[in-house]
Parts: C-alpha cells; structure tokens; sequence
C-alpha cells in the first residue's frame, strides 16, 4: 500500500513493506520540516490508514530532510492565533493528531536525525520509540517565544525523563544531543 499526500508544500510519503509501515516527512522545496496545518491535516489522513490496515504491526517515521526531521510548528501558523479561544483551538488540533499517533495499536519508532524542536519533540514523544543519530538536537525552544510547548510535550517528556530534566528543557529552553538524551533515559 502506497499513500502519498503531496499538497503545497508538504509531503508525506506512506507505504508498507512486510507488515511494517514507513512514513517519510519532507516539506518539499524547503530546508526543514516544520509542522503547519497541511502536516497536520496529511498525518491525519495517514494515521486514518494505519488505523485500517489491521496487518500492520510497526510504523517507522523519518525525514526526508538529511539534517532535520521536524524543527517545530510554523511561526506563521502559532503568530495567526490573535486571542485565546485561536490559541486553544490549535493547541487541541496539534494534542488530537499527536494522541491519535500515540494511541496506535502498532509500534511507532521515530528516526531522527538533526534538529528535532518544538512541536516536533512533541510529534516524537508521541511515538512509542525514538532512535536519534549522532546529529540530532531535541529541544522546547518555544519558552524564547514567551510560549509553553502545547501538543503535549509538558506532560509526555515528564513521564519519560523525569520533571527535573524535563523542566530544565521545557522552562529554560535548553537543547540537547542524542548522547544527553540517551543519559535521561
């Protein structure tokens, strides 16, 4: 099974081989992926697909971009949120697709290579594996934007590390490599 939504920007390549299901993120004719509401609406519409394919048994996700696999949510889509009820909306659209994502019955094992920030943290904590390489940066940059992290990160990142590491990450904006990251587990 093949599946690729190729809208704008965005492209999200999906196919399956031996029971396992890849996913490949890569916003075409751009440097990094980052999350907008065509991601959103793409990761939906696979995640529809894993959810009916009952002979799939893992899903594996990674970037078609050699040195990042998400590096956060489109500035342009979190500055268009003029009040709180955008705010609250948004945030319950990322929160929706990343639970719908870690909710899988299947395992899910994210790759990532290079910077992985922001929402995109978010987007892997919502997997139940993540593999780094030795060029990947992880990190909630969002607090130098005056922001918290919204798609869930504040509460899966304190469950798999800890609230003292995660706090460090979340409240001070601190990045970190695959071999700090390793050390948290």
């Amino acid at each position: 099974m093949k599946l690729t939504l190729n809208e704008g920007v965005f492209m999200l390549h999906y196919n399956t081989e031996n029971k396992i299901g890849f996913l490949k993120i890569d916003a075409l004719d751009q440097k990094v992926n980052i999350i907008n509401a065509l991601f959103l609406s793409q990761l939906n519409n696979v995640i529809d697909e894993i959810i009916h394919n009952n002979s799939l048994k893992g899903l594996i996700i990674y970037s078609g971009k050699k040195n990042s696999f998400i590096a956060g949510a489109d500035i342009n889509l979190i500055s268009s949120c003029t009040n709180k009820e955008a705010a609250k909306k948004l945030a319950q659209e990322l929160q929706g697709a990343f639970n719908r994502l870690e909710k899988l019955k299947v395992i899910t094992v994210c790759y990532i290579e290079g910077s992985c920030l922001g929402g995109g943290l978010e987007f892997a904590l919502s997997c139940d594996y993540r593999v780094c390489s030795s060029k990947a940066s992880l990190g909630f940059p969002e607090i130098q934007l005056g922001i918290l992290p919204g798609a869930g990160g504040t509460q899966r990142l304190p469950r798999l590390v800890g609230a003292k590491e995660s706090y460090k990450m979340i409240l001070k904006g601190n990045s970190i490599n695959a071999k700090q990251a390793k050390k948290l587990d």
